[in-house]
């Protein structure tokens, strides 16, 4: 008995030792990046410039940026990436422009082919290239670490190792290049498609949750993940420190747990994004993966609602992330509530007063200009309110108003507010 115990505990220590120097030596390779990641750094603190082949960094602040990497696919993945850019600047107002830079980062390790893309991106998109909305960037290979076939746990071939190494790396350079830019940092790929009002919805939730370490505005790998921008330097700090053992999406997983922030993660339903492509950029690979609820028919919206300008506020219990505003933008979705009780309302207060000639979907009462007195003006049927308002009074609020406890969900998808023709 005394003779097995000593052998187990030989075991024990053995195994111990061993542990702590494959530990070790594990964190000596990954020191020994570390001088590396600090040039990087060096370098775009002292000038991102020298990085941006087409167009010029904001000299006045921006709220969104918008970090897409890619590499040249052939015509297909022209085709993809003009897509999506087209998409994106489709989906946003115009008035938004200069809150939002999009920055195309050309990754190829073939520098004729990033001149290809650069090319086709100078023609294709100059008008927001000039107007400051769009940038591209590149950087030479002799910034990063080599990539190579190093054995793991995912049976990967020599090329998909060295491939998912490369996004690390991309991913990794494409953050710290955007740090500083704006508050608010947001991930996608080049062949995805936006949603309509995708920028109201994704400042909707940030002001609602500014505590939040990261947003996910899509389920799928790193599309549509946002982060406060100084959140930044330690991701890509952590994501490049790790890019040989791992994929970027499961380093994502262990930072937030490393960091213990993963409550300190909002997610948004329905996405705001859609993986369209079929072809992955490493060669051979199918990716077929899709968002199953983006854009469903009963989450849309009345597209021709005016919705003036208007805080929304209300006293209902929030489900998970859902907010109030939800309603009310143009985005998909709409405002979840775990209970409304007797008397609990859903608040639309117009920054200006406004003349309305219609509510639909949800209104039962309003407040005019100069009154204190609710005017009641329909009653839900079947979970459905239109009226036309035929009082020639501006509007100052609009208001949902439960007559009835509800212990159950409770949903209101779509306020829609219409002015008068003038």
């Amino acid at each position: 008995m005394h003779h097995s115990v000593k052998i187990l505990s030989t075991i024990v220590i053995v195994f111990v030792i061993v542990l702590f120097s494959s530990l070790y030596l594990q964190c000596y390779k990954h020191q020994a990046l570390q001088p590396q990641l600090s040039t990087i750094y060096q370098v775009l603190e002292s000038s991102k410039t020298r990085f941006v082949v087409l167009g010029s960094l904001p000299t006045a602040p921006r709220r969104l940026v918008i970090g897409i990497p890619s590499v040249w696919r052939g015509s297909y993945g022209t085709e993809q990436l003009t897509s999506t850019i087209g998409n994106l600047f489709e989906a946003i107002d115009d008035a938004e422009y200069k809150n939002v830079l999009v920055v195309i980062y050309v990754a190829d390790q073939k520098l004729a082919l990033r001149e290809k893309m650069k090319l086709i991106l100078a023609i294709k998109f100059q008008y927001f290239i000039q107007i400051g909305s769009l940038i591209v960037i590149e950087a030479p290979d002799s910034l990063f670490p080599p990539l190579y076939n190093k054995q793991n746990d995912y049976h990967d071939s020599p090329e998909r190792t060295k491939w998912r190494q490369k996004q690390c790396l991309d991913i990794s350079f494409l953050m710290a290049f955007s740090h500083n830019i704006a508050p608010l940092y947001l991930h996608l790929e080049d062949d995805i498609q936006a949603t309509r009002d995708f920028l109201s919805a994704i400042t909707t939730m940030t002001t609602a949750f500014p505590d939040a370490i990261m947003f996910a505005f899509s389920s799928l790998g790193f599309i549509g993940k946002a982060f406060p921008t100084n959140v930044l330097p330690k991701l890509a700090t952590f994501i490049f420190t790790f890019y040989l053992d791992m994929p970027a999406d499961i380093l994502l997983e262990y930072f937030l747990s490393i960091e213990n922030r993963e409550t300190a993660v909002r997610f948004r339903k329905p996405p705001l994004f859609q993986h369209n492509g079929m072809k992955s950029s490493l060669k051979g690979k199918e990716q077929s993966l899709q968002e199953s609820d983006f854009e469903l028919p009963y989450d849309m919206k009345l597209s021709n609602a005016d919705n003036p300008p208007a805080k929304i506020t209300s006293s209902m219990t929030a489900a998970f992330s859902y907010v109030p505003s939800d309603a009310y933008i143009r985005a998909p979705g709409g405002f979840w509530a775990r209970e409304a009780l007797q008397d609990s309302t859903f608040n639309v207060t117009l920054q200006t007063p406004t003349r309305l000639s219609k509510v639909t979907k949800g209104t039962l009462a309003v407040l005019f200009e100069g009154v204190h007195k609710e005017t009641e003006l329909a009653q839900f049927q079947n979970g459905f309110a239109r009226v036309n308002i035929v009082d020639s009074r501006r509007v100052r609020k609009v208001i949902i108003r439960c007559t009835a406890t509800h212990h159950n969900w409770v949903m209101i998808q779509d306020v829609a507010l219409f002015r008068w023709e003038t």
